[in-house]
């Protein structure tokens, strides 16, 4: 381990908030990275490689699936040999990718880098979710998933404004500064972070859950409800990442350059209000607070679809950045708190499997209807899909008492600082 001590002499969140401040640095430096280039990747396929709008859906799937891949290998690996080691792996894959598409011209080939593109970007969220749940007990893990949260955004928003200050220069620059800002974090990252799987999971005689794939999750019939729950909005939050670029681009008076300053804003409001809303909240159910940001997500497809523009637009971008503040660190914290420890990063591939799988299948449906209907009643209907949660998630919550624990627990109730185990 070099000049970091062994995972297993390190006390359970000793440490915690530097380690945290390291973790949230080293992602805000390397989302804003990747940010540059993923923002206009559909762009990048429709004017310079001439696809069609079915085939730039297909392509932006197939960078999905490799999210839903590499969610799934990096968890497993996070589990298996240590979260360092996962993150630094993923970092440097998406440096490589990011570098070889100032390269790439044919179709084929960028499809290709897209894919490991995915696989890349798609492994970061279990691992720095995992590494957040270790170096946090459980009633205080909303704050951190809430600081991961505003760096994740505040990088969101630095990269869609300086991506759209280098659009003019061509997308040659544009990815090469890409992979200049992913490399900045992984160097950041390797020098400060050690270890941060606890002792428990490393014994030889672990628990099965330590041992075995993915099978303790899909015996977990209350984690995979509530993923389920989750999938219809984030269909279309995978819908606005691939075809809002477009709608912009081809909107008068919006253009590239100022739809990365309205994209940007989503991630300041995020970076900015992220911590003081999760401490104003902090009291609530976590599952009343997803509920009201599903509502707001909902809310916000409306002025998108009634008033496209500089306006309409902002509108939008506004209620879905504080739609986000509400759920993402509820989402994180109550994944964290119902799985094992020696789970913990298997349980959070499954918040990026969502989000993977919703980029999957709204680029397949929508590019055999975009342009073919109204734009306005694409986002009411995504305006439907996103709100479909809200009233079921109290239900959840109430059928499962292990639920109801863990929510506790987030609260600083529940007498508890251990997770509960993983039960049918």
């Amino acid at each position: 381990m070099g000049r970091y001590p062994s995972p297993t002499g390190r006390r359970e969140g000793e440490g915690a908030p530097g380690l945290l401040w390291v973790l949230a640095a080293g992602r805000l430096i390397g989302v804003a990275g990747a940010y540059i280039a993923i923002t206009f990747f559909t762009i990048y396929l429709r004017t310079l490689l001439h696809l069609g709008l079915a085939a730039v859906g297909a392509v932006a799937a197939l960078l999905s699936v490799g999210a839903v891949l590499g969610g799934f290998l990096a968890g497993w690996a996070a589990d298996r040999f240590g979260r360092r080691p996962a993150l630094l792996m993923n970092l440097s894959l998406e440096v490589v990718t990011l570098a070889a598409l100032t390269l790439g011209r044919g179709t084929a080939i960028v499809a290709g880098l897209g894919f490991f593109l995915g696989i890349a970007d798609g492994g970061l969220w279990p691992t720095f979710g995992a590494a957040v749940a270790d170096l946090l007990p459980p009633s205080r893990r909303q704050g951190g998933f809430a600081l991961l949260g505003a760096a994740v955004n505040a990088g969101a928003a630095i990269g869609p404004a300086v991506g759209g200050l280098l659009l003019p220069l061509g997308f040659g620059p544009l990815f090469g500064t890409a992979a200049a800002g992913v490399l900045v974090g992984l160097v950041a990252l390797a020098a400060r972070l050690p270890e941060t799987r606890p002792a428990r999971a490393l014994t030889p005689d672990a628990s099965p859950p330590a041992r075995a794939g993915y099978g303790v999750l899909l015996r977990d019939r209350p984690v995979l409800a509530f993923f389920a729950l989750l999938f219809l909005p984030l269909v279309c939050m995978g819908l606005l990442s691939t075809f809002f670029p477009l709608q912009a681009d081809t909107t008068p008076g919006v253009g590239p350059e100022r739809f990365g300053l309205i994209y940007a804003l989503w991630g300041v409001l995020i970076a900015v209000f992220q911590i003081p809303v999760t401490r104003l909240v902090a009291r609530a159910r976590p599952i009343t607070a997803m509920t009201c940001g599903y509502v707001l997500m909902a809310a916000a497809f409306v002025p998108i679809a009634l008033r496209p523009g500089v306006w309409g637009f902002l509108a939008g971008v506004v209620g879905l950045a504080f739609g986000n503040i509400l759920t993402t660190p509820s989402t994180g914290t109550l994944v964290a708190n119902l799985a094992p420890v020696e789970a913990r990063a298997r349980y959070q591939s499954m918040i990026g499997f969502d989000w993977s799988l919703g980029g999957i299948v709204a680029p397949l449906a929508a590019g055999v209807v975009y342009g073919r209907i109204p734009h306005s009643l694409l986002w009411l209907g995504a305006a439907v899909l996103a709100f479909a949660p809200a009233p079921l998630l109290p239900l959840w919550r109430r059928a499962s008492p292990r639920v109801q624990r863990a929510e506790a627990i987030a609260r600083g109730g529940g007498g508890g600082g251990a997770e509960l185990a993983a039960a049918p």
